[in-house]
């Protein structure tokens, strides 16, 4: 009977052994420090939707097949991001040099940008980018930066151009109607969330002064066609003129074969354009 009681006791033991072991390694909760958020990884069913964090309970029997799974942990924290856009006008630079004060006809926008990844944002970095550590999230949501920065800055620019001078001087105002336009377009793909962006200083060139620039341009080579035309009717005029010369020489050179007494009255005018002229009256 006491050997049977020990048997129990001790097969009890091992059970107990086995499923705390069990319970030690499938629990993920406490891998997860605090702030941060937990991907599972799985090689039987790949990346899990659900995420993992210090604050809930969880437990996944895939860590129980060895290497089948692994946990990536990534911090929760938004990231902030300073970027700059600049673009300048068509032919800005050749137009400047026109103007003896050079002006600038460039955009600049400095953008304040903090982005975060969380919960269903980071299980598709994971999937769709293979993201295993903070500096993959990281690098990502720069990216997006840049991609975000380009597009209103771009539509910035775009309204500035379009509008009167009214607008253009209103303009300042609307930066952030103009954001909130490019961020709702944003939200139906992006990954990343926009926790806030905004313009943090801005240069815009003088469109009245560049549109004059623009317009002496124009002038300039009207005046610069109309030079050019001038001197190939002149150049025409000119070879037409020497093609006209050398048929005479050839003829002249014809009738000389022919008539050879020609050659004293050729020595007699001196010159071979008199001759030229010469022919020219015989035609």
């Amino acid at each position: 009977m006491k050997r049977k009681v020990r048997a129990f006791i001790f097969f009890f033991a091992i059970l107990a052994c086995a499923l705390s072991a069990a319970f030690y390694l499938g629990w993920t909760q406490y891998k997860v420090p605090q702030g941060n958020i937990g991907i599972v990884v799985t090689k039987t069913n790949g990346v899990l939707e659900k995420t993992v964090s210090n604050e809930r309970f969880s437990w996944h029997w895939h860590f129980l097949i060895p290497t089948n799974a692994q946990l990536r942990v990534f911090p929760s924290n938004p990231y902030r991001f300073k970027k700059i856009f600049s673009v300048s006008l068509p032919s800005a630079e050749l137009y400047s040099r026109l103007l003896d004060s050079n002006p600038d006809f460039s955009y600049r926008f400095d953008f304040d940008i903090t982005l975060k990844a969380e919960g269903s944002e980071l299980v598709r970095l994971v999937k769709e980018m293979n993201a295993a550590s903070e500096d993959d999230v990281k690098n990502y949501l720069e990216k997006e930066a840049d991609a975000l920065s380009y597009a209103i800055g771009n539509e910035i620019v775009k309204e500035y151009t379009a509008g009167d001078k009214q607008k253009r001087i209103e303009l300042a105002s609307r930066y952030q109607d103009i954001i909130s336009d490019c961020l709702n377009k944003y939200s139906v793909n992006g990954i990343a969330q926009v926790v806030s962006v905004s313009v943090t200083d801005s240069k815009v060139p003088d469109m009245d002064i560049y549109e004059k620039a623009s317009e002496a341009y124009r002038l300039y080579l009207d005046k610069v066609g109309e030079s050019l035309v001038e001197q190939s009717r002149s150049q025409a005029e000119g070879i037409t003129r020497f093609n006209q010369n050398l048929s005479k020489l050839e003829m002249l050179g014809e009738m000389l074969r022919k008539y050879p007494e020609l050659n004293s009255f050729l020595k007699g005018t001196g010159k071979i354009s008199d001759a030229l002229n010469s022919i020219e009256n015989l035609e």
